[in-house]
């Protein structure tokens, strides 16, 4: 009970700091990039996780600058656990 109550309060600060580094990510795209990183969220995409090999909408790492990666893994790392982070940064370097 505690940790939820803990965590409900840590909530809006964590939302902010996704704002921030959403906008930022954005920001650092050209227009045309901007439209392969971002969709409408009254579409039926953000309904289509999986997690198998596959064609994925979407920009990828590969596709952007370094400032642009820098920024794009601010965002994973603003909305993952430390866990997280340390996992995704060891399935990039691989």
């Amino acid at each position: 009970m505690t940790t939820d109550l803990l965590l409900a309060q840590q909530t809006p600060a964590l939302a902010q700091r996704m704002a921030e580094a959403a906008s930022a990510f954005l920001e650092s795209l050209g227009s045309e990039q901007r439209g392969h990183a971002s969709l409408p969220f009254s579409g039926d995409e953000r309904y289509q996780w999986t997690y198998v090999p596959g064609p994925r909408k979407g920009l990828f790492l590969k596709a952007m600058t370094a400032v642009q990666r820098r920024a794009a893994l601010r965002l994973f790392d603003a909305g993952l656990s430390a866990r997280g982070a340390t996992t995704a940064q060891q399935m990039l370097e691989s």
